[in-house]
């Protein structure tokens, strides 16, 4: 995903966000305990944050923020500083407001992709050229429909797919989104989509529906069936999925995230046919909502998965078993909002990031046994986080959507 750029601008911003990673060497380990009691929030007095950015009459913020979410306390009482205090979040002008899916191009990381909408408005594809700087909008031949999910298939001719509207509609570019095809639809919608390929398998693809269950389709999207026999039921017999991961070893190993909350044997469920049949992987964390999960590009055995209230687990054995790391997190109590995403470095997997609803960028350097508060901007006040990319090289970027706050970019500065 890396490309090379020699400057010596960027050679100083990797070294300033690699200085920050590497304080978390120099700060103590937080250690877990059985039931934490976390206190709640404190804000840092004025002298110890950033300098906040001013604030229009409308509300809208300044293009600059440097100040983070406010600092917290670990379990342990030990506060950590926001790594991002050494750097700098700016709005991207070129979104807007709703922004529900963030992609970086696998075969060039200057190149992004955003998903967008809230009900057809502000609804398309945009794309970045220098790694979420600008933006334009490719959307030609897709309906002013939100869209809802998307995903990249690294096979020649390399094909970015959309789900796209309330209808289960599938498109897909394979010009980078200079344009767009319908190819099929998978019938039933939920609240939320997740979009997967399986790649070096072809032309299989699936689309988990949060409470439609989950679809695969064998032929590039075209046709679509349910690979949802098996998955847990809730009290109405709805199969509810929240996530997907695919082995990016082996296509046909697949893990689904289901449930909304803490019943019918809900947690992580596993494939190893290419999702003919699945059986639990909940060894550790039965009966949680699955809202995240992701698959270590170095190692297909690790596994991170994160919870609709906040938690996290990781497996080193391919699933089988699970450590519970919600205790290592600086999240207070009230926190119990969703983990959205997990992105892991393919060149240090031992750098995770994860997209926490409320908190937002939550930072590992260490495969998770220390974490960080990235956070976002400073505002809104209040933020809803809906997706993120990282570009962690050769510059370490963060993009992410925030609710009715269109897209914000992160760097070192």
């Amino acid at each position: 995903m890396s490309v090379s750029r020699r400057s010596s601008h960027h050679t100083l911003v990797l070294a300033a966000f690699a200085l920050a990673l590497a304080s978390f060497a120099c700060s103590p380990i937080v250690t877990p305990m059985p039931a934490p009691t976390r206190e709640a929030p404190t804000k840092l007095p004025p002298s110890a944050l950033p300098t906040a950015p001013s604030v229009a009459p409308t509300g809208t913020p300044t293009p600059e923020a440097r100040a983070t979410r406010p600092q917290v306390s670990t379990p342990a009482g030990e506060p950590l500083s926001p790594v991002g205090t050494v750097g700098i979040w700016k709005v991207v002008p070129d979104l807007p407001r709703h922004v529900k899916a963030l992609l970086v191009d696998p075969h060039d990381s200057q190149v992004v992709y955003a998903g967008t909408g809230s009900t057809g408005a502000g609804s398309g594809v945009y794309k970045s050229e220098d790694a979420g700087l600008t933006w334009q909008k490719t959307s030609s031949g897709l309906p002013s429909e939100d869209v809802r999910a998307l995903a990249f298939d690294q096979t020649e001719p390399a094909t970015l797919y959309a789900a796209v509207g309330g209808r289960g509609d599938v498109f897909a570019s394979t010009d980078g989104a200079a344009s767009w095809t319908r190819r099929g639809n998978y019938a039933l919608t939920g609240l939320e989509a997740d979009l997967a390929v399986a790649s070096g398998a072809g032309d299989v693809l699936f689309v988990a529906e949060d409470v439609r269950g989950l679809y695969r389709s064998s032929d590039g999207g075209h046709r679509w069936a349910s690979v949802a026999a098996g998955l847990p039921q809730d009290e109405n017999g709805t199969v509810n999925v929240q996530s997907i991961a695919i082995d990016p070893a082996n296509a046909s190993v697949i893990y689904v995230g289901t449930g909304w909350h803490a019943s019918h044997g809900n947690g992580v469920y596993k494939s190893i046919d290419g999702g003919e049949t699945w059986a639990p992987a909940n060894r550790g964390m039965i009966d949680y909502g699955i809202t995240a999960l992701v698959v270590s590009p170095a190692d297909s055995q690790v596994i991170y998965a994160g919870g609709a209230n906040g938690e996290l687990f990781k497996s080193t054995d391919g699933a089988a078993t699970w450590t519970d790391l919600t205790g290592q997190l600086p999240l207070e109590n009230s926190f119990h909002q969703r983990m959205l995403d997990i992105s892991i470095d393919p060149h240090r997997p031992e750098t995770i990031c994860l997209l926490h609803e409320r908190v937002g960028v939550i930072l590992s350097a260490d495969g998770g046994a220390q974490w960080r508060i990235l956070g976002g901007p400073s505002e809104p006040e209040h933020p809803t986080f809906t997706a993120m990319t990282v570009i962690f090289s050769p510059q370490p970027i963060v993009v992410v959507g925030i609710r009715e706050a269109g897209g914000w970019r992160y760097n070192s500065d």
